[in-house]
């Protein structure tokens, strides 16, 4: 049993709520939205990440919802102080990819994790990607940690402080905005006027407004900077820009 207040939750289609959570069971939790006392009940499944107002936070991976170890989510300081590694050349490094909700100005770990991720795959489908070693982000994300860089400062950080923290002489830097518009509509089966049994349901429609700013660095210089909207509005449209980018990239 947590209550927590002004919690945060992140779901896996990009959506941020900012709830009362007053449950946290196996497979769902409990919320209660702002000035309102009706409880609504969320599958653990939709949920990418929780953010308590204490300053813990806990993450869920897998399909059923499995839930991760707490974490401790204060913002991490970077000093300017790390262990410099020799720069490798030809080498890529993916940074992790904030997404910044435009309306509650927050953002997740757990969704600039899953980016990083599904960039970092489709880089690797790239025709001329041979002439990169791109790093594991298993290392990049151990080498950022260690400098106290996190998503929330990363776009912070001088490139040349990065390639020499990473080992690498080319650096990706991605970064998502968005909005999310949702909208209901209504469907009537039968007649109301006359049918008593009439089936009324409601469907809650929504479209995320994305714009993707793509910066690509080599030896200390941004070498191909870019800014794109999708054509669609789906969750996951984000990436059709990445990917149009990535093509059009020095990388490509």
């Amino acid at each position: 049993m947590h209550k927590q207040h002004k919690t945060k939750l992140s779901k896996k289609d990009y959506q941020i709520i900012e709830a009362t959570v007053t449950k946290i069971a196996d497979k769902f939790i409990e919320y209660k939205l702002p000035n309102e006392t009706l409880i609504y009940n969320l599958d653990i499944s939709k949920i990418a990440r929780i953010d308590f107002a204490n300053g813990k936070s806990q993450s869920f991976i897998g399909q059923n919802g499995a839930q991760q170890q707490n974490v401790n989510s204060e913002n991490s300081v970077y000093q300017g102080n790390f262990e410099e590694i020799a720069i490798k050349p030809n080498t890529l490094a993916i940074l992790p990819i904030p997404f910044d909700n435009q309306e509650s100005h927050s953002s997740s770990e757990s969704m600039a994790k899953f980016a990083q991720n599904d960039v970092y795959s489709n880089i690797l489908k790239l025709s001329n990607i041979n002439r990169y070693e791109v790093q594991d982000l298993r290392t990049t994300n151990a080498l950022l940690r260690k400098a106290n860089i996190s998503y929330k400062n990363v776009d912070e950080i001088p490139i040349s402080d990065l390639q020499k923290i990473l080992g690498v002489d080319n650096i990706l830097a991605i970064k998502v905005s968005y909005t999310i518009i949702q909208s209901q509509s209504t469907i009537v089966i039968g007649q109301e006027d006359i049918d008593d049994f009439a089936l009324i349901t409601t469907d809650d429609d929504k479209m995320y407004e994305f714009t993707v700013y793509f910066d690509l660095y080599k030896n200390n210089q941004k070498v191909y900077t870019k800014s794109r909207k999708p054509f669609f509005s789906m969750k996951d449209s984000w990436m059709d820009s990445v990917n149009y980018l990535l093509k059009r990239s020095p990388l490509d």
